[in-house]
């Protein structure tokens, strides 16, 4: 059986016979050989208006990461960060509004930590009759909580991986008696 040559080439369609047909591949020159220079300010116009700084430091606030930002906006999450480099205004209400669901999520996990109670009303029903009794509801501290807390606020004091530096071998010394005990 003889072997064919392989031979580096594209098909392409004819349009007279709708057959394939090979053809070499022969690299294109460019008009052009250098690059041409850009003007400065050229580009795409930014999708960025300045109601977009108030809506995103109120979706900031809800918890929303850069990436759902950028869902929402209908861009990518790299034009979010080229926005907080280009817009001062819009950096700074990102800032503004992840710093207060950061210290509402911190103050929420120090109550789980150390327990809290708080109000709820009881509601029950007998023979038809529904009766709403108000109730204090007590939550005891969370220990996983306690350890995610300290662990992060305390390093050094209670990390999982405690690092105990020898600096000398103490030498042990054996002294048999006459039996060899």
């Amino acid at each position: 059986m003889a072997k064919k040559k392989a031979t580096r080439s594209a098909v392409d369609k004819t349009k007279a016979n709708n057959k394939r047909v090979a053809v070499p591949l022969v690299a294109k020159k460019s008009k052009q050989s250098t690059p041409k220079p850009r003007k400065p300010g050229g580009g795409r116009k930014s999708k960025h208006t300045p109601k977009m700084d108030k809506i995103a430091e109120e979706l900031a606030k809800k918890g929303f990461t850069d990436n759902e930002l950028a869902g929402f906006f209908g861009v990518t999450e790299q034009t979010i960060n080229n926005w907080k480099k280009q817009f001062p205004l819009f950096f700074e209400s990102l800032k503004t509004g992840k710093a207060l669901s950061d210290s509402k999520v911190k103050a929420s996990l120090f109550q789980r930590a150390i327990g809290y109670s708080c109000p709820d009303v009881h509601v029950s029903s007998y023979e038809g009759n529904v009766t709403l009794t108000p109730v204090v509801k007590h939550y005891p501290p969370d220990t996983t909580a306690q350890i995610f807390w300290l662990k992060n606020r305390l390093p050094k004091e209670f990390k999982d991986k405690h690092e105990i530096a020898v600096s000398e071998i103490p030498s042990i010394t054996v002294i048999l008696d006459d039996k060899g005990e």
